[in-house]
């Protein structure tokens, strides 16, 4: 006789986890329970998080700091901005700028190379002061550029915050690379073409009247560099480049922060009807929108054109706009913002041809703004 027992599951073995927070290098979990006898399991993981930055570094990681960011903004890099107002602090920056530059000796300050027809040499200086882990600009000058605000005059030191830059993220590709454009205008320079003096030139006069100096062409004038004739609104042999490049480039910002900037092909070529050897596409760490690329921005990023001055801005030449600054709701902001360049050849401010100014009219004038364009990778 065969005899049946029944043999009863042995139930559960339930093994508990305690929770585990997700860090920027490893997946997480909030607490669960499993079994050591089958699959049974209440584990839910919780994805890889962002960089938690304290001190300047990830907790997790170990990653440096290098931005910002709030919402649609990125804080990236650092420049002059806000003038400096408090008594004390002027004083003693202007004891550590030591004696004041001239045209024949620029003391511990430093040329901008600013050219005026009206002025024989050098007429405006800066000098970069460091107390207390804070930079300042102290900015001089003997003759102001033209368009300075009447609030920046010859003879005086004007001292500057260096404070983060923000920026608003126009578009993230898949890879978190980033392009973002300055919500300032962050300083103000001339775009006019750089002439080389070394080739053969058989054209006219450069000038044009007294407000601009001998490299500043006038409307309708063309330069002439290396054999090739160049239009004086030309971006890819602009002053205005290579400024971007190399002055506003490493003083915005350091090693870390060059890293993660991703030198860009910039498309010189498809807005020119006929282009030339002249409107090649250039590879830069900075640039300016095209005046496409602003009216596709435009569309969907509220209020882009408008651009206020900062007062270091204001003391290059900055002008604060007379024209009407009316966004599609009516809102006026003319007393906010400024023009500012946009690299195709005419093309000179956020409204791209407006107040009269028409494609192919070039505009040297200084009192134009800068509002730099990067492309960065994003923390993942």
């Amino acid at each position: 006789t065969i005899e049946k027992y029944e043999i009863l599951p042995l139930g559960h073995d339930i093994i508990r986890v305690e929770a585990k927070a997700p860090t920027c290098v490893s997946v997480g979990w909030d607490t669960y329970n499993y079994c050591t006898r089958c699959d049974f399991s209440t584990y839910v993981e919780k994805p890889i998080s962002s960089h938690t930055f304290e001190n300047g570094k990830c907790s997790g990681c170990e990653e440096i700091e290098r931005y910002t960011q709030d919402g649609e903004t990125i804080y990236f890099g650092s420049y002059p901005q806000r003038l400096v107002t408090n008594y004390e602090l002027k004083s003693i920056l202007n004891e550590r700028a030591g004696d004041l530059p001239t045209s024949d000796n620029p003391q511990k300050w430093t040329d901008y190379g600013y050219e005026k027809k009206t002025v024989d040499g050098s007429f405006m200086w800066y000098i970069d002061i460091e107390i207390a882990d804070r930079k300042y600009r102290g900015v001089y000058c003997t003759e102001t550029r033209t368009g300075t605000s009447a609030d920046y005059q010859p003879g005086e030191i004007y001292w500057f915050k260096y404070e983060p830059i923000p920026w608003t993220i126009l578009s993230i590709d898949d890879d978190s690379k980033a392009i973002v454009i300055c919500n300032l205008t962050i300083d103000n320079q001339a775009k006019q073409t750089k002439i080389d003096t070394s080739a053969p030139y058989d054209g006219d006069d450069f000038y044009a009247g007294d407000e601009f100096g001998p490299y500043s062409p006038g409307v309708g004038v063309w330069g002439w560099i290396s054999g090739t004739d160049i239009s004086s609104s030309n971006y890819m042999y602009s002053e205005i480049r290579a400024w971007l490049n190399d002055d506003f480039y490493n003083t915005a910002f350091n090693e870390l922060q060059k890293e993660i900037i991703i030198t860009t092909e910039v498309d010189n070529i498809s807005e020119i009807e006929t282009p030339g050897p002249e409107h090649s596409n250039t590879f830069d760490n900075v640039f300016l929108l095209s005046n496409t690329e602003y009216e596709y921005y435009r569309g969907f990023i509220k209020k882009l054109e408008i651009k206020p001055p900062t007062d270091y801005a204001l003391s290059q030449g900055a002008e604060i706009t007379d024209f009407g600054f009316v966004d599609s709701e009516g809102n006026d902001y003319s007393d906010e913002s400024t023009f500012w360049w946009l690299r195709t050849d005419g093309y000179i401010d956020g409204f791209a041809g407006a107040g009269g100014f028409n494609p192919g009219e070039p505009r040297p004038s200084a009192a134009l703004g800068i509002v730099p364009v990067i492309i960065i990778q994003l923390y993942n």
